[in-house]
């Protein structure tokens, strides 16, 4: 096996092992996360020291890269908690880890674990002993510190839905967000009672649901105007995401920017004196998206026959799959800082080349 293909067997296993243990530590199954720990040890005995090594090292930063592995470390010094604790005082000290880490059956991946607990012993511990001032980390602390990583992982998962686009190219945050960016007063739960009339219709996802009770949370309150406001302001929403380590910035700034680039390449003309925007128009200057999908269809079965760049394409994706009105077009225009009447009126020529170039 030459050593590139052992690099990716290696890497493989290590995603399929941190994929394991994730699952079992969000289900609170310690046969799963045994099982997969197991797995580390079945790959050593047919690999080298130096290659275990590397495994447990994917496999880490793995873990790392999905924000799970303090979650993970604490479920390890849980599920051995009796193990650890030799002196049986209820309270793990840093020498009880460091003692744990050196037992014959405690494999390379347990050990980089319970090294990431004792690394963290003061902001875990938050109890003493009845009998001693030695500080400990107790069963207690273990669970909290489970629970407020889970919490997290939730709070995480619901902003990022936030700003996920459906199968239209819309998010959440674009049907709650005003022209500035700021979630209106009442936006939040004339939304969730839609949803409590009409869940089919509105199409709301679990995901989407939590998402909406993220905001209610954490919504502004301006007691002076109207305590019961639910309004949410641009920037107490980024301060949001950048207390869950979202950016914010670069969700949102990076969309605004592909869209303006989309509405821009509209009304481009082409080589034939030709916008995209005039080749889907109706009569009445809306875009049906009958004529979007048609038009997508074509250029995927005959890409030169469509004649569209792929700027052109990006702008159909960025359509969506419903109708555009002459209305809601000129709102996309204004959300994005263009005009729709001067887009209409003067749009740019593409530069056309000489025939030496």
């Amino acid at each position: 096996m030459s050593e590139k293909v052992a690099m990716n067997d290696t890497a493989q296993t290590a995603t399929e092992i941190a994929t394991s243990i994730e699952s079992a530590v969000r289900k609170d199954d310690n046969p799963s996360y045994g099982n997969a720990l197991a797995e580390v040890d079945k790959f050593r005995l047919t690999h080298s020291a130096d290659e275990t090594q590397k495994l447990v090292g994917a496999i880490t930063k793995k873990l790392e890269e999905d924000k799970m592995l303090p979650r993970v470390s604490l479920f390890e010094a849980k599920r051995d908690f009796d193990r650890i604790d030799v002196s049986g005082d209820g309270n793990l000290k840093v020498r009880e880890l460091n003692a744990f880490k050196g037992q014959r059956d405690v494999n390379d991946l347990q050990q980089k674990f319970v090294e990431q607990v004792a690394s963290n012993f003061d902001g875990i511990s938050k109890h003493n002993t009845e009998w001693s001032t030695e500080s400990g980390i107790t069963a207690q602390d273990l669970e909290a510190g489970i629970k407020s990583a889970a919490e997290r992982e939730q709070r995480e998962a619901a902003l990022t839905n936030l700003f996920k686009k459906n199968e239209s190219g819309v998010s959440l945050y674009d049907k709650l967000k005003d022209a500035d960016g700021n979630i209106p007063p009442n936006a939040i739960g004339k939304l969730q009672e839609l949803d409590k009339q009409n869940a089919k219709v509105l199409g709301l996802s679990d995901q989407d649901r939590a998402s909406l009770e993220l905001l209610n949370a954490n919504k502004s309150v301006n007691q002076k105007v109207n305590y019961f406001a639910d309004d949410m302001k641009k920037e107490d929403l980024k301060k949001l995401c950048q207390d869950n380590a979202i950016d914010f910035d670069k969700l949102v700034p990076a969309e605004s920017e592909r869209n303006k680039a989309a509405l821009q390449n509209l009304f481009q003309k082409n080589a034939n004196g030709q916008s995209l925007y005039e080749r889907l128009k109706d009569n009445d200057g809306n875009i049906p998206a009958e004529t979007v999908k048609k038009l997508s269809e074509l250029d995927q079965q005959l890409p030169a026959a469509s004649g569209l760049s792929d700027k052109d394409r990006a702008t159909l994706k960025a359509l969506g799959t419903e109708d555009v009105s002459k209305d809601l077009l000129n709102q996309k225009c204004k959300d994005s800082g263009l005009d729709l009447s001067t887009l209409m009126a003067e749009p740019a020529q593409v530069e056309k080349k000489s025939p030496e170039q």
